[in-house]
């Protein structure tokens, strides 16, 4: 069927449109700041992420450099990546861990 917007259904759709453009943009632009301040202090988030790596602080790390991960940055992607592997890793000790102490109580209680 054929159907036809009365005027107030057409300006809400045309305010919708507008809307959604208006937030692509501040979202653009939000992001082009966050590239732009990444690449003004880059040398000073990358340390922060590096001493975050250092003191084991590897979920902060990984905050630290998702906030500028737009900005497509080999050194920092590779930071992100190092923490994420030790996050990893961190996880699969705890597992098997688990594992070993769950067996280890069985073999207690089976005596």
């Amino acid at each position: 069927g054929i159907f036809i917007l009365n005027s107030s259904e057409r300006q809400a759709e045309q305010l919708a449109v507008k809307q959604a453009e208006e937030k692509k943009v501040a979202q653009e632009k939000q992001r082009q700041d966050i590239i732009n301040y990444f690449k003004s202090n880059k040398e000073s988030i990358l340390s922060e992420v590096e001493k975050s790596i250092s003191e084991r602080n590897y979920q902060v790390a990984v905050n630290q450099a998702g906030k500028y991960i737009a900005a497509n940055d080999a050194d920092l992607n590779n930071l992100n990546n190092q923490a994420k592997l030790a996050i990893e890793k961190i996880k699969e000790f705890c597992i098997n861990l688990e594992k070993q102490a769950n067996a280890f109580l069985d073999f207690i209680q089976n005596k």
